[in-house]
């Protein structure tokens, strides 16, 4: 299926996503290699929560701590298990070789995935929009039928710009045929409006943090990109559902647990373990096991574990997750 530019809407046409995308975990064995069966319960999981797109091989799915042959597995997997069963697919491509990027976006075009996306290089980084620009420019051309997201995480990548001066110069200055909009997770809600209203609506914006997802939605925002979506669909989809039916204080409600477990997650930080560490070891707790987080990140001892367990309970978790 493609629209009217000739652009792949690859599963069902990402363009006009709504909804919650996850941003899965890369299932491992406790050796540190791929773990690619898990990925079918994980797609099961995922469906019975609501959530029926995933954004692969990103921050979440620690993209950057795999081989390019590993990352052609791991989205081909996704696709597979995904058919016919999922909305969206779109496979993160981002690296600091650009050429790998575009070996990543090419591959991800030949096995059918919905869309691609990219966060810009983290060493050598690009210092201006028209920087950004370029450099998905390059990418694009690598696979001109899938449309392409840029990754916006700025704590991460060191990348700060402005994604509405993004937009002006891919309309203006450097043409970007298959791009398509940008995921955005920033708390700046004057840069997720600024680019939600850009040119009425002309690009898709999907919102990447879980916790506030509700503010987003009153500046319009309907897509949204998550870790936390991996177990708690549910809760999420509470938000959305509530807040459309005009149900504020229930929307409310549900937010305000997704901020006590996300709470929760960011006092475990303090302990030294990384983010991705106790957020697969949540996703183990909710009856997936996707195995450790990828050396250079460490991961929790069984105490940390428990102690984590016993936060998660505290809050009633496990009843509303």
């Amino acid at each position: 299926m493609s629209n009217e530019d000739g652009l792949s809407n690859g599963i069902a046409g990402i363009s006009n996503f709504k909804g919650l995308v996850a941003a899965p975990f890369t299932p491992f064995t406790e050796d540190g290699d791929l773990n690619l069966p898990v990925i079918d319960d994980y797609v099961n999981a995922l469906v019975n929560d609501g959530v029926l797109g995933v954004f692969i091989c990103g921050t979440t799915g620690e993209g950057v701590s795999m081989s390019v042959e590993e990352r052609k597995m791991v989205a081909a997997k996704w696709v597979e298990a995904g058919k016919d069963r999922l909305d969206a697919v779109v496979v993160h491509v981002g690296a600091n070789c650009v050429r790998d990027s575009q070996t990543l976006a090419s591959h991800a075009q030949e096995v059918g995935a919905s869309a691609i996306a990219a966060m810009p290089p983290t060493f050598f980084r690009p210092a201006t929009e028209e920087g950004v620009a370029k450099y998905l420019a390059e990418i694009g051309s690598a696979a001109p039928k899938l449309p392409l997201y840029y990754y916006h995480i700025p704590p991460l990548t060191g990348v700060h710009i402005c994604n509405e001066r993004l937009l002006e110069v891919i309309d203006k200055d450097i043409p970007v045929p298959s791009f398509r909009g940008i995921k955005l997770t920033s708390y700046d809600m004057f840069d997720l409006g600024r680019c939600l209203i850009y040119g009425q609506g002309k690009y898709h914006i999907l919102y990447g943090q879980d916790e506030v997802i509700l503010a987003a939605m009153t500046l319009g925002a309907e897509s949204f990109i998550g870790s936390t979506f991996n177990y708690a669909g549910k809760l999420y989809n509470s938000v959305i559902r509530n807040y459309k039916n005009g149900n504020i204080l229930k929307a409310r409600e549900a937010q305000f647990r997704s901020q006590a477990f996300v709470t929760v997650i960011k006092n475990h930080l303090k302990t030294g373990v990384p983010f991705c560490s106790i957020n697969k070891t949540v996703m183990a707790l909710c009856g997936v096991n996707v195995g450790p987080a990828r050396m250079p990140m460490g991961n929790m001892t069984k105490e940390q574990v428990t102690d984590l367990r016993k936060d998660l309970e505290e809050i009633g978790f496990f009843e509303w997750k």
